[in-house]
C-alpha cells in the first residue's frame, strides 16, 4: 500500500512468491509512508504536534489480518524476501551515503545477533529504556522516539550521509 501524508491509500502493490502454497496462506505487501519535508504538522502518540524532519518510508511485511510477526519473529521464512527488503533498504543514488533503519527494541532483538547491526545501513533503536546500552556498537545509534530519530537524522553529520530513512518495525513503532 502507498499511503499519503494524510493515511490515506493512495495505490495498492502486493508481492506474492510463486509457491502456490505460499500464495493461498499468506499475502505479503510492502507499505511505504511518506512524511512530507514540507511544514505539515503531525501530532504523535503523547499529543505533542510537531513538523515532520525529513522523509522517511516505512516497510512492512503485512499478513492478511495484518500481523507483521509471531513470537519475535516473521511469520514465514522467505528469502527472496530478505533479500528485497536487504536491496531496497541498502540502495542509494552515491556510494558516500547509506540508509538509515529506524526499528523498535523488539525488532532489534529479533534479528539473529550474527547480522546485527543491519550491515551498510545506519540502525536507529528506539528505546524508552534508559538500561538498554547498545551505543556501543558501529552504525548502531539509541533513540527515545521517532521524532527524536528523525530530528536526530535531520541534523548535521546525518543530513549529509543518510539518503534515505526506513522505519522497519515493529508493531509499537508503526
Amino acid at each position: 500500500f502507498l499511503f499519503s501524508s494524510t493515511n490515506r491509500v493512495v495505490t495498492s502493490a502486493s508481492s506474492i512468491t510463486c509457491n502456490n502454497f505460499v500464495r493461498q496462506t499468506r499475502f505479503l505487501s510492502f507499505s511505504t509512508i511518506m512524511a512530507s519535508d514540507a511544514p505539515t504538522a503531525l501530532q504523535n502518540g503523547n499529543g505533542k504536534v510537531h513538523d515532520p524532519q525529513r522523509t522517511f518510508q516505512v516497510v512492512v511485511a503485512v499478513t492478511p489480518q495484518m500481523g507483521i510477526g509471531k513470537d519475535g519473529k516473521l511469520p514465514w521464512k522467505l528469502p527472496s524476501d530478505l533479500k528485497f527488503f536487504k536491496e531496497i533498504t541498502t540502495t542509494t543514488s552515491s556510494p558516500q551515503k547509506k540508509n538509515a533503519v529506524i526499528m523498535g527494541r523488539k525488532t532489534w532483538e529479533s534479528i539473529p545477533h550474527e547480522y546485527r547491526p543491519l550491515p551498510g545501513r545506519l540502525n536507529v533503536v528506539l528505546t524508552r529504556s534508559g538500561s538498554f546500552d547498545i551505543a556501543t556498537a558501529e552504525n548502531v545509534v539509541i533513540c527515545g522516539s521517532i521524532s527524536s530519530a528523525l530530528e536526530l537524522l535531520a541534523a548535521p553529520p546525518y543530513s549529509v550521509s543518510i539518503e534515505s530513512v526506513f522505519i522497519i518495525g515493529g508493531g509499537q513503532v508503526l
